[in-house]
């Protein structure tokens, strides 16, 4: 019978030590040319204490790609049973059966259609020319409230940093309205009060869409302020991670989180505080709409 031994610690003297005390375990099918030390030089599991809380898998997350991941540890160690402990295939790199393929989740399209086409309808009646778009939804685990508690989640998560906060819950005629797949509001310009305009959604399982208009283009229409870029896509990050906290979201959840300006075609590159503005500008003369996406790790905590 085959015995398969690996080994944990990485210390040099640590592996000598169990390649004398196992190394019977390895004579009966290690190639001549291959010793223990051979072995556990390669098969062992590095431990990274990020990944021993929470219910992430790092095959499936970080891929196996990094040969000093847990993911690339183990494929070999998979690789090793696979072929039925033929150390030579495992070196060669033999190719293992395709592993289960596992789906990321994502938020229906006819929902996140629906409430961009009535984003783009109210910000294009409300005359703005440049908006900026935050999308974001968990990938690899399931929310489901019911819309008093995304409600209430949503109230709870909003940071005031200028202007309307992203995911904004006023009362009265513009308070946010029950559907069947969430809530949703829409904040429109007030004559002699904040001038900006944001649509904003919330599904029971925890996706979330916001379309939000430029402050620069009641500033500056030509321009687009870097610190308030900056400053909004912040204030969606700290959103994002105050909602998945307010939620329940279950710890190491993987966030996927995107950002997108549209109707940027022509402006400069600028500050909001003028001693701050550059005495050179850069024009963007090419793309009206850019968009960035990321990935990571929900940890559960602020």
């Amino acid at each position: 019978m085959r015995t398969l031994a690996g080994n944990s610690p990485c210390k040099p003297e640590w592996k000598r030590l169990f390649a004398d005390r196992f190394a019977e375990y390895y004579k009966d099918w290690l190639p001549a040319d291959r010793t223990a030390i051979d072995v556990l030089n390669l098969l062992r599991i590095p431990y990274i204490p990020f990944w021993s809380f929470g219910e992430s898998l790092p095959v499936v997350v970080q891929g196996t790609s990094d040969p000093s991941s847990l993911g690339a540890a183990y494929e070999v160690l998979g690789r090793l049973i696979e072929t039925d402990l033929e150390w030579t295939k495992v070196l060669s790199g033999e190719i293992l059966a395709a592993p289960v393929s596992i789906a990321v989740r994502t938020p229906k399209e006819v929902w996140l259609g629906e409430h961009h086409a009535k984003a783009l309808e109210g910000v294009n009646n409300a005359r703005r020319h440049g908006f900026m778009d935050v999308l974001f939804y968990i990938t690899n685990s399931l929310i489901s409230k019911p819309q008093d508690e995304l409600l209430s989640a949503a109230r709870r998560a909003t940071t005031h940093t200028f202007g309307w906060p992203i995911g904004v819950v006023l009362d009265g005629d513009e308070r946010p309205r029950a559907t069947n797949d969430g809530i949703f509001a829409e904040t429109k310009p007030r004559a002699g009060g904040d001038p900006a305009y944001e649509y904003w959604a919330l599904t029971t399982a925890g996706d979330f869409y916001s379309l939000l208009s430029l402050i620069e283009d009641d500033r500056d229409p030509e321009a687009l302020f870097v610190d308030t870029r900056i400053a909004r896509t912040a204030e969606a990050l700290l959103y994002c991670a105050r909602l998945y906290r307010n939620l329940g979201a279950s710890a190491n959840a993987t966030i996927r989180f995107t950002v997108s300006y549209t109707g940027i075609k022509g402006r400069e590159l600028s500050n909001s505080v003028n001693f701050l503005r550059p005495p050179r500008t850069w024009q963007n003369l090419v793309e009206d709409r850019v968009a960035a996406r990321v990935d990571f790790l929900w940890s559960g905590t602020l």
